[in-house]
């Protein structure tokens, strides 16, 4: 596996599509850069897939919600973890939620972020593993031929070149911009930049995210950014992969079903591992769900006994989540506890108001968290009828 320049990498790449194309191959072509790591799908000489290990769900809902902004994904009928998000577009298009345009559009998109992300490394090695997809549908007529990929390829060393050229090379669109503690320089901001950047440069967004958030260019956000890296207002920091969709279930599937099911809406993934450490050795059952909109379609299935609702959450918050819940007679009466470091006197009544039944300010310990749920649940579950 030789270690050769991104640039000579990629014109290799252009011969060795034609001859996957002309061998008719199925397979992976593993590319790596140091930690990077990223994996071209082909099936029958052809590209349908690819992904970068690095932020590999938040390019997935990216894609989704700039092409299927109103497809609500069930992965109930997943059968393995295997390339989920063929299985989920396959899923759609079965089902006639998704039409051929949207899904070509989706591959596209995740193809190219790919492949800028390649081309942004220094170096690159690569080696092809053949594979055999069994449980995977893949729709022949919906994958990339090797013109389209080369035409990818192409787009995207001229979009990292005109990157290069506005002096934003040093800056790597998978970092999330964060606000540097009261800068004084944001009080020369207009209002509205103000409002944008504290709600957009809170460590949670990558560079994509905020493009899309703001439906500008990547470039426009990109040198937005290095304007105040320069001033010292914000900076850069890593930011973790969200909770894939397939993973929204049960943390065991096997446990008695006379034990209580907790339920949590918060789209860190964090939190997902603190209470995955917390909750089931205490003897409950954990569901947790990371996109509330989505969700809530998961909530009705299983109907949790108890719901942790976190406050500020992407596309909408705590106070609406829990709104809406109380206005469906599921869970017009699950006891809700809001989690939430934004904690003052205001949210709390705005809690209250919305139908919260309790406040739990983070951080917490996980026995005050324990406390509170043993609070609002009887001491055994009455099985229903």
């Amino acid at each position: 596996m030789q270690t050769v320049s991104a640039a000579y990498w990629l014109s290799k790449l252009d011969r060795n599509l034609l001859i996957i194309n002309q061998k008719q191959a199925t397979g992976e072509l593993t590319i790596r850069s140091g930690t990077s790591q990223w994996r071209l799908c082909f099936f029958l000489g052809q590209l349908f897939y690819a992904i970068g290990e690095n932020h590999r769900v938040r390019r997935w809902q990216r894609a989704l919600k700039r092409h299927c902004p109103n497809w609500v994904v069930e992965t109930d009928q997943l059968v393995s973890s295997e390339l989920w998000e063929c299985q989920l577009l396959h899923q759609g298009m079965a089902q006639g939620h998704l039409c051929a345009t949207q899904v070509k559009a989706v591959v596209l998109e995740t193809t190219q972020e790919v492949l800028f992300s390649m081309t942004r490394q220094a170096s690159l090695s690569g080696y092809w593993q053949p594979r055999q997809y069994r449980k995977l549908q893949v729709a022949f007529y919906l994958s990339l031929c090797p013109l389209e990929v080369k035409q990818l390829i192409k787009q995207s060393q001229r979009f990292y070149e005109k990157w290069l050229e506005m002096g934003i090379g040093n800056i790597d669109p998978d970092l999330a911009p964060v606000l540097k503690p009261s800068p004084c320089e944001l009080h020369q901001c207009s209002v509205d930049t103000f409002l944008n950047l504290t709600a957009l440069f809170t460590g949670r967004y990558t560079l994509w995210d905020i493009a899309l958030k703001m439906k500008q260019p990547l470039t426009r956000v990109g040198r937005l950014l290095h304007h105040f890296c320069q001033q010292g207002v914000v900076e850069l920091q890593a930011v973790s992969d969200i909770t894939p969709p397939f993973v929204c279930h049960l943390s065991d599937e096997n446990i008695a079903k006379n034990q209580f099911a907790i339920a949590c809406i918060d789209d860190s993934p964090l939190m997902g591992r603190f209470l995955k450490e917390i909750l089931p050795p205490a003897g409950y059952r954990l569901l947790y769900v990371e996109d509330p909109i989505q969700g809530i379609g998961i909530l009705a299935k299983y109907k949790p006994d108890l719901i942790l609702l976190d406050l500020v959450m992407p596309d909408t918050d705590g106070y609406n989540v829990c709104n809406f819940l109380r206005h469906s007679s599921t869970f017009r009466k699950t006891p809700i506890i809001m989690l939430t470091s934004w904690d003052n006197t205001i949210n709390r009544v705005r809690a209250k108001l919305a139908g919260v039944n309790d406040f739990l300010p983070k951080p917490f310990e996980a026995e005050q968290l324990l406390e509170l749920i043993k609070k609002h649940l009887p001491a055994e579950r009455q099985e229903s009828p």
